[in-house]
């Protein structure tokens, strides 16, 4: 994995799931976790840990401290479909007085069969999909992110994986900005409840088109 003379990029471990959980929190704007379901974070990313299928790399910091992480999977809809899916009981006691309200289901829906994935189809793009990437305040802007980012292309390589794709929203101009940067196309648009999403695609193929 990569590193520099004070940052290390390694695999995600079981241990490091509390602090995952924490800069989640803390920097997510949006999302059936952020908004329904935060007390499931840490649970959700120690799924992550313990599957073959997914990518969660973190970087620390020389003194052992997490600063950000990046995690990706070989197909991100089974995921999600799969940890929801397993985690119905808890989900079913701990949100009843919620599952009434129109707001909870749309959200969920979201997770299960987001619209944007959906219509996201309509494009040539890889299976596989690149979820977050979260760093710690103090440390962007200082190439940890682009660490992260190029660990994970790695990684994929190594899988012999063909790219992966990203949905980010339309106003998120900074994401949007650092994923071009790094290589990312922008191949189309879509909305999902009326929010504009941009969809991107990161090509290990080159003979590959998207869009």
């Amino acid at each position: 994995m990569n590193s520099s003379n004070e940052i290390v990029i390694r695999v995600a471990r079981q241990a490091d799931v509390a602090r995952i959980a924490e800069l989640y929190r803390a920097y997510m704007r949006r999302g059936f976790l952020i908004e329904c379901a935060p007390w499931l974070i840490k649970d959700f990313h120690g799924a992550m840990i313990d599957r073959k299928d997914i990518i969660c790399l973190v970087a620390e910091n020389s003194r052992g401290q997490v600063e950000g992480f990046i995690t990706a999977a070989e197909d991100g809809r089974r995921f999600h479909k799969s940890f929801m899916a397993s985690r119905a009981p808890i989900l079913a006691w701990k949100l009843l007085p919620v599952v009434l309200k129109a707001a909870f289901w749309k959200k969920l829906m979201r997770v299960l069969r987001p619209s944007a994935k959906e219509e996201a189809r309509d494009y040539n793009l890889p299976r596989a999909e690149w979820l977050n990437l979260t760093v710690e305040a103090k440390y962007q802007g200082t190439g940890v992110s682009e660490m992260l980012f190029r660990s994970m292309v790695e990684e994929f390589r190594h899988r012999a994986s063909d790219g992966f794709h990203f949905i980010v929203s339309a106003d998120n101009l900074r994401s949007l900005g650092f994923c071009q940067k790094m290589g990312c196309v922008v191949v189309g648009e879509i909305v999902s409840e009326g929010v504009p999403f941009k969809l991107l695609a990161y090509n290990m193929r080159p003979n590959t088109i998207c869009g």
